[in-house]
């Protein structure tokens, strides 16, 4: 990765390349990635293979159904006021007709 120049990276890369190169941080880590996250842009990086199974309506629907079953009062904030985020798999499934 190319972080010194602007490339991507994951949070734990970062603080790899910021030991490795003997940097000292001046604010706590929590702080210090708070900071640096909030200037980045988020860029989902996945591959067929990788989190695939996120995009499956049932899982969805579990998290949900556990999330209602600690906040029940937010249901309406859940549906209305958050936005999912989901990936768009290259990947394809061919039609049944297709398989067999």
């Amino acid at each position: 990765t190319d972080v010194l120049n602007g490339g991507s990276f994951r949070p734990g890369q970062l603080f790899k390349l910021i030991e490795e190169l003997d940097i000292t941080i001046t604010v706590p880590r929590e702080k210090f990635i708070d900071r640096i996250l909030a200037a980045s842009t988020d860029l989902p990086m996945g591959t067929f293979g990788q989190g695939y199974w996120g995009d499956h309506w049932d899982y969805y629907i579990d998290l949900i159904d556990s999330y209602l079953a600690i906040y029940p009062d937010g249901e309406e904030s859940l549906m209305y006021d958050k936005e999912l985020r989901y990936f768009f798999s290259t990947a394809t499934v061919k039609p049944r007709s297709e398989k067999y």
